[in-house]
């Protein structure tokens, strides 16, 4: 139910859009109030038939996606963020530790996360036991 009202509350700004415009169309004799009406509702009967596709996107996402505790390697710089590669998957990421820098190809490990940021530090003998 929540990802119902999230995805209308999502499309409300492009109906009401849509409809001002079907509004002065008709208002000036372009598209009759009947076709205007007709194009308004198939638009909503479109969104609201896309709907089971798009619930995904609108699911907050499980804890357990996170990469929390998986290695990963340092793309670019992370001097203190950057963005680091994770099972093919690109990140945007933090270095835990202040003043740390980690160069690119490094390899890192998850350590948490803030937001959308990764948490990581720059893996070492030691990091790569605690696994």
């Amino acid at each position: 139910m929540r990802e119902l009202l999230r995805y209308l509350l999502w499309q409300l700004p492009s109906w009401g859009l849509v409809g001002l415009i079907l509004i002065g169309l008709a208002m000036s004799t372009v598209l009759s109030a009947r076709t205007s009406a007709l194009i308004f509702c198939l638009l909503v009967a479109k969104d609201l038939a896309l709907f089971p596709v798009m619930r995904v996107a609108y699911r907050p996402s499980a804890p357990g996606s996170w990469p929390i505790g998986q290695r990963g390697r340092a793309i670019e710089p992370l001097e203190p963020s950057g963005y680091i590669c994770v099972s093919g998957e690109l990140w945007r990421a933090e270095v835990r530790q202040a003043g740390k820098r980690v160069s690119p190809g490094s390899a890192v490990v998850v350590r948490g996360a803030r937001g959308l940021t990764l948490l990581v530090e720059e893996e070492t003998e030691g990091s790569a036991r605690e696994r």
